[in-house]
């Protein structure tokens, strides 16, 4: 389903205003992609998922086979994870504060 979601995301872009105002996206978003806008599918889409790939990677230090693993060291692993934890952390928190601001509506009407 998630794929599914994101080939139609996808194929909003590409296929321009009559496309999202198909599915639902609203008219301040058709405007935006008829003025040539890539920012209205892609700002908060980018966001979330730059988020949660930070956020999957990070929490793998308390996935306990990936800990085991003998080609990497435990130093490595732990550090590793952390660090992406932290960034991923940064990003989910600086989105969910930002969100009210990145609202598609918002950002067009201005």
């Amino acid at each position: 389903m998630s794929l599914a979601a994101s080939v139609l995301h996808i194929a909003c872009i590409f296929g321009g205003p009559d496309w999202y105002r198909f599915f639902g996206a609203g008219e301040p978003i058709a405007h935006a992609a008829e003025r040539g806008s890539w920012v209205p599918p892609l700002m908060r889409t980018a966001l979330v998922a730059i988020s949660t790939i930070y956020l999957a990677r990070g929490l793998m230090v308390f996935y306990p086979p990936l800990m085991g693993r003998s080609d990497l060291s435990s130093a490595f692993l732990l550090w590793s994870s952390l660090i992406v934890l932290a960034i991923g952390i940064a990003y989910a928190v600086g989105t969910w504060r930002a969100w009210p601001s990145l609202s598609s509506r918002k950002r067009l009407v201005a």
